[in-house]
């Protein structure tokens, strides 16, 4: 056997993390099928990469490979501030009883405690710094005498920032930090500088634009957690001659103005290129002091701190992860250039553009082109009633008369196309790039392209809904997708940073924000009344219960369920609180179940079944002013379900017999109000669904051009004009049930150790299949059908150690282990 995807806390060979207890995982690989006998594995812990005894920091008991273990947790020694620690997992050999140490690893911790960080949080004196609307740029100097044999840098900003190392840009595309409650914490970035520090002089520059702490946030408005920007740059560096260096950021740093005039996460940049460079950020091969393009400077200040804690980041960064070319550009009827990439992305542009200096050039980026040829906008609005409030999405460029290569650098934006205006050059395909930026997971598995992209394009700093209107991070759409996402990335650190947040954020009575972060703060006075009202509703909050439940099945995760344990429960007790002690005037006068009424949840803002097929303004605002107890009362039914299964596996015997129970009242509830007799289970009405282009349907959204899943199942009005959102993930499950309905893919226990197979053959396809990389390996299932006979074959490939339940018709189950296995069986031609 051979241990593959080594991982700490979910990340590869991380940088700066500050868990005291990480978590160790790995993937398991049969090399031979004829090893029976299994051998004995432990994991090593050492700040030596040969694994020495003497020098071991722990060594974990047996692991139990023949279960299925992929991860156990560290309980050696405290793990100490700036030390990079080596790991491996390995076999121990029965006849010389040594350690077969070749699948190793590593990680470095962060800076632990607040001792640690010597920096200080600085921004421009008023009287001096930039205006409120631009970016902060500040310099400061740090000398080294000698030769650094290591190097790092601990940053991080109220607001997006850029880090600049004699001239490098380390943090290159990346949009840090992510999005947070800031008040609460504040992600910190730790860079490798080694290679960018020298002996003498070296310039350390920070440039810093809104971003989440200052942009506009969806609904929320601007300037959520304050209206001044701040940063706070740690350099520290290990010399050869055994002397260290260790400075920061504080009062002795400059200000400067930049070429950035504006920069909104929402709205887009205002650059000059005009103004003086921002080379003097670059290569710094002279003393900005001695050139005459040194831009003005100005004096800054040390601040109190503007959060609690200062976290590491453990989750992968939002930063590039490839281009595409652009596939044509056309001139609109107005005039105006609009490339198009041929995809609706997640991303920035690079564009080349030369002009006279002072020539204004915009760039409008948009899902859609309207019937007009020109770039439309006004869609976004969520529905043409409201109209559309302001311009999302532009850049401005004020031209130097000299060619550039433009990029923003504090921009995401959602579109396919680019309208160029005010550019008088006529670009070409070559002169233009898109630049996908998203949460950098490991290698994507997909199936769906448009589900693929959606999906891709929206778990950015947050699980967003959309990319291009509101980018919040809406509880109600994640919660039902995040199964889906498991099939295309490994998301359990994701989501684990999204939980935090969530519980972070959880009101005092139990109830949960619409969206997380929510953009409550001191500066704004906690959180909005429109956060307040909406916390109530079911469907949303249950995010709290759901979400962990399905990191816990899919990837057999406990420390999610321990970690969320009481934001659950403190969901699920205000929703059975409210439901036993309030009650609607319909249920009072119509409800007739006597006693179980106190389980029916019909009081508080509800949501309801959002966005249904033909929905209008006035029938959602109906649905939200009349409320959805059947809905509601279902969502708390699942989660006190749920609630009791995770209170089972924390060993917590009391509180699973307590949310059992109360799953078991609510059920009989739910039936006796809402249920009539009848048939469920109509996997011919699914595949009707799946399969028919006419809306609702997925393939109706393809035929009209569709390159990722839309906010609604119509996408465009009866007058043919583009409506609300055309990347929005939710309406992607369908994805799911590609592969546990039709492919028949599904785990059976936590983590896959168990696996079942049962797929719906029929429907109208001859032939599925799909596959799933689980922490124990890929699993596949494909089927043919032979319409005229009914027959089916179905073949399956099991990882090793993995058991699996295979439907093959007639109810009839075979058990089967690891390897490739082929049935041939038979069903109704009517199924057919």
């Amino acid at each position: 056997m051979r241990f593959t995807d080594l991982r700490v806390n979910g990340l590869k060979e991380p940088m700066g993390m500050d868990s005291p207890n990480p978590e160790f995982q790995w993937c398991l690989m049969q090399i031979s099928a004829t090893e029976n006998a299994l051998p004995r594995v432990t994991l090593q812990v050492s700040r030596f990469n040969n694994f020495d005894s003497e020098t071991l920091e722990w060594e974990s008991s047996t692991i139990n490979v023949e279960e299925g273990q992929v991860n156990v947790r560290y309980e050696g020694k405290p793990l100490e501030s700036r030390t990079r620690y080596y790991w491996s997992i390995g076999i121990w050999d029965k006849v010389t009883n040594t350690f077969d140490s070749s699948a190793q690893s590593w990680f470095e911790m962060g800076l632990l405690t607040p001792d640690d960080w010597t920096a200080k949080w600085i921004r421009p004196t008023a009287a001096r710094g930039p205006t409120d609307d631009e970016p902060i740029y500040l310099r400061g100097l740090v000398e080294i005498s000698h030769r650094p044999l290591q190097g790092r840098a601990y940053a991080t900003a109220c607001g997006w920032y850029k880090l600049f190392i004699n001239g490098v840009n380390v943090t290159g595309t990346a949009l840090v930090p992510r999005w947070t409650p800031f008040d609460q914490f504040i992600e910190y970035q730790v860079y490798d500088i080694t290679s960018n520090l020298r002996v003498g002089t070296n310039y350390v520059s920070i440039v810093v634009a809104d971003g989440r702490f200052r942009g506009h946030l969806g609904i929320e408005g601007r300037a959520c957690y304050g209206n001044r920007l701040a940063a706070m740059v740690q350099i520290e560096a290990q010399c050869d001659d055994g002397t260290s260096v260790s400075t920061g950021t504080n009062d002795t740093w400059e200000s400067f103005s930049g070429q950035i005039l504006h920069s909104d996460p929402k709205h887009g940049q205002v650059v000059d290129a005009r103004r003086v460079s921002d080379e003097w950020l670059g290569s710094c091969q002279t003393d900005p002091a001695e050139e005459d393009s040194k831009p003005e400077s100005g004096l800054t200040e040390e601040i109190p701190s503007p959060t609690v804690k200062l976290i590491s980041e453990e989750v992968e960064r939002v930063d590039e992860i490839f281009r595409i070319p652009c596939q044509s550009i056309t001139l609109s009827p107005k005039g105006h250039q609009i490339i198009d990439f041929g995809q609706n992305i997640t991303g920035i542009v690079e564009i080349r553009m030369v002009g006279d200096a002072g020539s204004e050039v915009t760039l409008a980026y948009s899902e859609i082109v309207g019937k007009d040829g020109e770039i439309d906008l006004t869609y976004l609005a969520p529905w043409p009633e409201w109209g559309m409030p302001d311009k999302p999405q532009q850049d401005t460029i004020y031209l130097s008369g000299e060619e550039i290569r433009y990029r923003p650098w504090f921009g995401i934006y959602g579109f396919r196309y680019v309208e160029v205006k005010g550019l008088e050059a006529k670009l070409t395909p070559q002169d233009v790039q898109g630049i996908i930026l998203a949460t950098s997971f490991a290698q994507p598995n997909y199936t769906d392209p448009n589900v693929f992209w959606s999906t891709l394009g929206n778990l950015t700093d947050t699980a967003t809904d959309c990319p291009t209107r509101e980018r919040m991070g809406w509880t109600g759409d994640i919660q039902a997708f995040v199964p889906t996402t498991t099939k295309f990335f490994y998301v359990l650190p994701f989501f684990r940073r999204y939980m935090r947040n969530l519980a972070a954020e959880q009101l005092f009575n139990g109830n949960v924000p619409p969206f997380i972060p929510s953009g409550a703060s001191r500066h704004r006075g906690g959180l909005s009344l429109f956060g307040r009202v909406t916390s109530q509703s079911t469907g949303w909050g249950d995010a709290s219960v759901i979400i962990p439940w399905s990191l816990y099945w899919y990837y057999g995760d406990e420390s999610i369920l321990s970690s969320q344990y009481e934001s659950m429960c403190r969901w699920v007790d205000s929703l059975a609180k409210r439901a036993c002690e309030g009650r609607s005037w319909r249920r009072w006068l119509f409800g007739g179940i006597g006693a179980l009424e106190q389980y029916i949840l019909d009081t508080g803002f509800q949501w309801g079944e959002w966005l249904r097929a033909t929905d209008s303004l006035p029938s959602t605002l109906g649905q939200i002013i009349w409320g959805s107890p059947a809905i509601s009362t279902a969502y708390l039914a699942h989660s006190a379900d749920l609630l009791s299964r995770v209170a089972g596996v924390l060993g917590r015997v009391e509180d699973q017999a307590l949310y059992y129970d109360l799953y078991q009242q609510i059920a009989k509830a739910w039936r006796e109000a809402f249920v009539k007799d009848g048939d469920n289970g109509r996997a011919d009405v699914a595949y009707r669904v799946l399969l028919q282009n006419t809306s609702p349907s997925w393939l109706y959204q393809v035929e009209l051009g569709a390159t990722t899943t839309w906010e609604t199942w119509e996408g465009y009005d009866k007058a043919g004009n583009a409506s609300m959102s055309h990347n929005h993930y939710a309406f992607g499950t369908v994805a799911q049930w590609l592969q546990e309905g039709v492919a028949g893919i599904s785990p059976l226990s936590p983590g896959w150790r168990r696996i079942k197979v049962s797929p719906c053959i029929g429907g109208g396809l001859s032939r599925a299949g799909a596959s799933v990389d689980t922490p124990l390996g890929l699993v596949s299932s494909s089927w043919n059908l032979e319409a005229s006979t009914g027959t089916v074959t179905l073949t399956v490939n099991i990882p090793f150690l993995c058991s699996v339940e295979v439907m093959v018709g007639n109810g009839k189950v075979e058990m089967v282990g690891s390897g490739k296995h082929r049935f041939s069986f038979s069903i109704s031609t009517e199924m057919a």
